[in-house]
C-alpha cells in the first residue's frame, strides 16, 4: 500500500491557543507553506489544524486571509451530537455554521475518554476520581470527560450523518502495554467505533492509533511498536470492510516531530500524523509537514 500511501498531517491544539494568537500563526505558516502547495498536492498529502472551538471562526477567517482555504481544513475538537441543553458543549452544527465551516471531527481522543477504562462495566465518579478532575491545571493531559466507546459510536455516525470526516482515536495507556494488553484495547475501541458502519461508512473515517504513554511525554513507540498497531488496526479495518486491502487512512499520535517523522510514515500502515505540541509552532509544523512529504517525494 505504500506506493499509493497519501498523507495526513494533522495538527491538534487543544487547548493551549488562544483566538489573539491564531492569526499570527496562519500568517507565519502561510508564509512558509504558499512555496510548498504544488508539493502537497503532488503527494496527496492533506493539512489540518484542530484549534480551540473559541478559535475555530478566527482560523477560518485567517485561513481565508492567507489564501490558504482549501489547502488547510478545519476540525473540531470532541464536539457534541446534540444542540440544547449542554453547558460548554460545541456541536457539530456550531463547527459546521459558514463561519466555521469544519470539515473534520475530532473525536474518543485519550484526553475525553472514560476515566478508568474499565471495558464491559460502568464506570462511576468517585472520590479519586473527584480529586483528579479539582486537581486539573491543563499541564498533565489526563481524561476530563467520558467518552466510553458507545459515546464515540454516535458522534462518529453524526460526523458521517452531516457530511464532516471523523478522525477516531483508539490507543492504550502505559499500564495497559505493561500489562500485555495492547492488542487487547485496540481490538475493544475499534469495534466498539465502527459498530453498526456499513463498508461505504468505514472508508470515509480516519483512525489516529494514541499510544497514550507517548503522549506530551517526549516518549516516542519505535516505529515498529507504531506498526504493529497500525498493522492491527489495518487488520480489523479490512475486516469489517470486508476488502482485501484498507483504505482507511491510519495516522500516528504519539509525539511525531521533524526528526521521526520520515521513519515513522514509511512504515506500511503509517500514513501520517496527529500532532499536539509540534503543531503548535508554526515553523515545526510546516517542517514535519515537509520532512513528511519528502520522504516519498
Amino acid at each position: 500500500m505504500e506506493g499509493v500511501k497519501k498523507l495526513f498531517f494533522g495538527g491538534n491544539w487543544k487547548a493551549a491557543v488562544r483566538p489573539s494568537q491564531t492569526t499570527g500563526f496562519f500568517a507565519k505558516f502561510a508564509a512558509g507553506l504558499r512555496g510548498h502547495v504544488y508539493d502537497l498536492e503532488m503527494a496527496g498529502a492533506r493539512v489540518v489544524v484542530a484549534p480551540p472551538s473559541a478559535c475555530l471562526s478566527v482560523a477560518r477567517q485567517a485561513l481565508v486571509n492567507e489564501g490558504l482555504e482549501g489547502v488547510v481544513g478545519l476540525a473540531v475538537q470532541d464536539p457534541w451530537i446534540a444542540e440544547g441543553a449542554y453547558t460548554g458543549a460545541t456541536t457539530f452544527e456550531m463547527a459546521q455554521d459558514p463561519l466555521v465551516g469544519a470539515q473534520y471531527a475530532l473525536i474518543g481522543h485519550s484526553e475525553t475518554r472514560e476515566p478508568h477504562r474499565i471495558y464491559g462495566s460502568i464506570s462511576v465518579l468517585d472520590e479519586t476520581r473527584l480529586t483528579e478532575i479539582s486537581g486539573l491545571n491543563g499541564k498533565n493531559p489526563r481524561p476530563f470527560r467520558i467518552a466510553t466507546d458507545a459515546v464515540v459510536n454516535r458522534m462518529t455516525r453524526k460526523a458521517l450523518e452531516v457530511g464532516m470526516t471523523p478522525i477516531v482515536c483508539v490507543g492504550e495507556t502505559l499500564e495497559e502495554r505493561e500489562a500485555g494488553k495492547t492488542r487487547q484495547i485496540i481490538q475493544y475501541q475499534m469495534s466498539g467505533a465502527l459498530a453498526g458502519f456499513t463498508p461505504e461508512q468505514i472508508g470515509k473515517m480516519i483512525i489516529a492509533y494514541e499510544p497514550v504513554w507517548a503522549i506530551g511525554t517526549g516518549k516516542t513507540a519505535s516505529p515498529e511498536q507504531a506498526q504493529e498497531a497500525h498493522e492491527q488496526i489495518a487488520r480489523i479495518l479490512m475486516e469489517h470492510s470486508h476488502t482485501a486491502e484498507n483504505v482507511v487512512p491510519i495516522i500516528y499520535g504519539g509525539s511525531m516531530k521533524p526528526d521521526n517523522v520520515a521513519e515513522l510514515v514509511h512504515q506500511r500502515d503509517i500514513h501520517g500524523g496527529l500532532i499536539g505540541g509540534a503543531s503548535l509552532k508554526p515553523e515545526v509544523f510546516l517542517e514535519l509537514i515537509l520532512n513528511g512529504v519528502r520522504a516519498f517525494s
